[in-house]
């Protein structure tokens, strides 16, 4: 499931389509398949810009977090992964 899932640092994301999925050739290549969350008990069946979007997102929630526990710990202010400031956020942001 992805709530669980350790993204690699280096990856390749390989999308199907809502149809068709992939070919069990190409699942059989990969190292690990990524599960998206459902709500009740209806089957699975997302958009693949949606689904590839979700997983991206968590994929780079996942990746601040870690960079938000590397921090030292001392720090003054607003703890946590909103007290990051990363390079592409406007000066207004701030």
């Amino acid at each position: 499931p992805l709530e669980t899932f350790d993204h690699p640092r280096n990856a390749v994301y390989i999308l199907g389509s809502e149809d068709t999925s992939l070919n069990t050739k190409i699942l059989r290549a990969c190292r690990h398949h990524i599960a998206l969350p459902t709500i009740g008990s209806r089957p699975p069946s997302y958009n693949v810009s949606a689904a590839g979007s979700i997983i991206l997102y968590d994929r780079e929630t996942k990746r601040r977090a870690r960079e938000a526990k590397r921090r030292v710990p001392h720090q003054k202010g607003r703890e946590g992964i909103d007290s990051l400031k990363f390079p592409y956020r406007n000066k207004r942001d701030e």
